[in-house]
């Protein structure tokens, strides 16, 4: 009966919003592991199931108030975040002990200028500026503030706004950002079957700037 879905198609449904992996889903549903890429990639092409796999993502994505100007948000957040929101290079006077040219006396004598970096606190970031920040640490040489990829935000920006072919609508498609998003969403994700995010930073990535504390 169409529309109907069986015990297993309902529990593939319901693995596969978990993480989004179809061959997890279905050997997860009871299917044979031999054969669960072939099934979870022939579940998805099911009219049913692809409409209940619809349904409760929609579900999901409103009881956690997820939609797609949230997610667009937060991509500008990072996407229009300057260094400059985060710190300042301050100018600060510099002495030094030395005798007056003309009293004789031992005093602090004007030696020049220094600069130093100053990090903004962050209870002084505002919540679009915050979302930009990827982490904060304490290391060797002072604080180290690093931010999300900013060209690679600007540039899902602008895919979906069709701003790179020629002023066309973004066509949407399956599995993209915001449908990842809400399939996941209140569960563990699996940002390796996401392509649109960026890995794990790794030892060596660059930081936005060093200042001694």
């Amino acid at each position: 009966m169409a529309g109907v879905l069986n015990d297993r198609q309902r529990l593939f449904v319901l693995e596969y919003l978990v993480d989004r992996n179809a061959t997890q889903a279905a050997i997860r549903a009871g299917y044979s592991e031999k054969t669960a890429k072939q099934i979870g990639s022939r579940l998805l092409t099911n009219v049913d199931v692809a409409a209940e796999i619809q349904k409760l993502g929609v579900k999901k994505a409103a009881k956690l108030e997820i939609t797609q100007e949230r997610v667009l948000q937060e991509l500008a957040a990072i996407g229009f975040a300057r260094v400059t929101d985060y710190l300042a290079v301050q100018t600060e006077p510099e002495e030094k002990l030395g005798i007056h040219p003309i009293t004789g006396e031992v005093t602090m004598l004007p030696a020049g200028w220094f600069q130093y970096v100053k990090i903004i606190d962050t209870a002084d970031l505002p919540e679009d500026k915050l979302a930009a920040v990827a982490g904060i640490k304490q290391g060797r040489n002072g604080i180290e503030l690093k931010l999300h990829d900013k060209p690679r935000a600007l540039e899902m920006l602008g895919k979906h706004l069709g701003l790179f072919d020629n002023g066309a609508a973004a066509v949407p498609q399956e599995n993209n950002l915001f449908n990842a998003i809400v399939g996941s969403a209140g569960e563990d994700v699996n940002t390796d079957d996401i392509p649109e995010l960026e890995q794990e930073a790794t030892a060596g990535d660059d930081v936005v700037a060093e200042a001694e504390v």
